[in-house]
């Protein structure tokens, strides 16, 4: 495979001074390494700045254009929040926006724009259905503003995040009184249309993936949910627990560890639609109550009440529709309710006894080599640069952008990033993800599990992850910025891994780059 040429791309952004900063926002200098080489070009911050109003400015690139992009302020009218975002470029050509935004499913719309208050774990979508100004391209003799609308934060919010599709993630953004800022926001409000019914805000939730997915850790603001797989957890059709059980249930003893106080543990047994349904509703109370005792054996759960129950087939977790969701559905699900849900903040994340190095994540198969470097991959039958130099620690998360970096036009086969299809039907979006086409599979590894990109729940019951929503194809010369916000692993450093397998569309990319900082807000 002919590599492509390293772009000397410059750092990630590290602090920018106190009241702003950039995730995932980098500038690209012209020249190039030469062929297969490592990318040696100096790395520095990319010079965003804080302008009086508290906008924060910077460099990105857009269908091989370079804009600037001035971020905020944000000032509240009533219940809805409207941000500021104003487009420049020096290039003479036209840079349209028109689809820079939206989703199939909602065309010509900035609805991709997410708000958040990483604090509060929050998430705001963006609600105007007609925005004005998409249409206006931008050029070096023409600006162009939009105004996305969400609903507002609480008064005690006096900063805020926003997550710009394609172009990054502006950090503390400031909440201002409607007296500074540019327009009436009363009319900008008047001008819009409003959906009412998508409003939020919507919790955020994190999802780590143990190994080969035998278990899986679902933490939501209030409990955290780890589901361990029954074929890998029992003995077949049996109640008795299997050789694997203990590393398996390990996960959980990990979880129950990060609450001293101890809290609600509710033990629930499932099983797939195979066999009557006496017989499924035994196994499954069977089931619970051998994971509880096993789990008083690992770990102390003295100050934990803990309740065991049996489902049978009554709850699928997917259709029983192929042995593949029939293994998913054949389950237990530990739920804990801490008293203080607050006392996992300061400590890490938890893993596995292992580094990210063992066989059981040598099946991907994908190039390896450091964020900073990156790695060529094939995008459909072009071959693209992967490189993530640096991530933001900004509360209990962590935030960055992952660069595609392209020489050739590039057509983004659809599902090049997305999970494998055993890890894609723990979050699917009902009656959504045939149209949508997420960024799901940019996960961080920590030992021998995968933290999933961060995300919610909306009102349409389905999760939707805080990465880039489309991919959409790249010029020639582009660089492509795919933001994306994980939970914070409480590490110096992070691994990003791209899983590959066998995806719902074909075999998504398969890559890990390594050592890659994590700065402080």
């Amino acid at each position: 495979m002919k590599l492509l040429a390293r772009r000397s791309i410059l750092a990630l952004p590290l602090a920018i001074g106190a009241s702003a900063l950039l995730a995932g926002c980098s500038f690209r200098n012209s020249g190039r390494a030469k062929t297969g080489s490592k990318n040696t070009g100096s790395h520095r911050p990319p010079g965003a700045t804080v302008m009086p109003n508290g906008a924060v400015m910077f460099d990105t690139v857009y269908l091989g254009k370079a804009l600037n992009i001035e971020v905020g302020p944000v000032a509240v009218h009533g219940d809805k929040a409207v941000a500021r975002i104003l487009f420049s470029t020096d290039s003479n050509d036209p840079v349209s926006l028109y689809k820079a935004f939206d989703i199939p499913d909602k065309p010509n719309s900035m609805v991709g724009m997410r708000l958040l208050s990483l604090k509060d774990g929050l998430v705001f979508p963006e609600l105007n259905t007609s925005p004005k100004g998409l249409g206006d391209p931008v050029s070096k003799n023409r600006k162009s503003t939009i105004f996305p609308i969400f609903k507002a934060p609480s008064q005690a919010t006096k900063s805020v995040e926003l997550f710009i599709p394609n172009m990054g993630i502006a950090l503390n953004i400031p909440i201002v009184p409607e007296s500074d800022f540019d327009r009436p926001v009363e009319d900008i409000l008047s001008e819009a249309s409003i959906d009412e019914v998508n409003q939020g805000p919507y919790f955020l939730e994190s999802v780590i993936v143990g190994p080969d997915g035998d278990s899986d850790v679902n933490r939501s603001r209030e409990s955290t949910t780890v589901t361990v797989s029954g074929d890998v957890t029992f003995a077949s059709d049996s109640s008795e627990l299997s050789g694997k059980a203990d590393t398996v249930l390990s996960t959980v003893a990990e979880q129950v560890r990060l609450y001293s106080s101890g809290g609600k543990a509710r033990i629930t047994g499932h099983t797939d639609d195979v066999a009557d349904d006496q017989h499924n509703q035994t196994l499954s109370e069977r089931r619970a109550k051998a994971v509880s005792e096993r789990l008083k054996v690992l770990v102390d759960m003295s100050k934990w009440k803990v309740s065991t129950a049996g489902l049978g087939e009554t709850s699928p977790r997917v259709d029983n529709d192929s042995d593949e969701h029939r293994q998913l559905n054949r389950r237990v699900e530990i739920e804990l309710i801490p008293v203080k849900p607050e006392e996992s903040n300061s400590k890490p994340a938890p893993s596995a006894s292992g580094s990210s190095t063992d066989a059981s994540d040598k099946a991907s198969g994908g190039p390896t080599d450091k964020g900073i470097d990156g790695v060529d991959v094939m995008l459909g039958d072009r071959v693209v640069h992967l490189s993530l130099p640096s991530v933001t620690r900004v509360g209990k998360y962590l935030c960055g952008s992952v660069l595609l970096t392209t020489v050739e036009k590039t057509i983004a086969r659809k599902g090049s990033f997305e999970l494998p299809s055993r890890w894609e039907s723990l979050r699917r979006r009902p009656g959504g993800w045939a149209l949508l086409d997420p960024a799901s599979n940019l996960t961080l590894l920590e030992g021998q599990f995968h933290y999933l990109p961060s995300d919610y729940a909306d009102s349409n019951g389905g999760y939707l992850p805080l990465s880039n929503i489309v991919i959409a194809d790249l010029v020639a010369g582009d660089t492509r910025y795919l933001p994306v916000v994980w939970p914070d692993l409480g590490t110096d450093t992070v691994t990003l891994d791209l899983p590959g397998g066998t995806g719902t569309h074909g075999s998504p990319v398969s890559a890990r780059l390594t050592d890659i900082p994590v700065v402080d807000a």
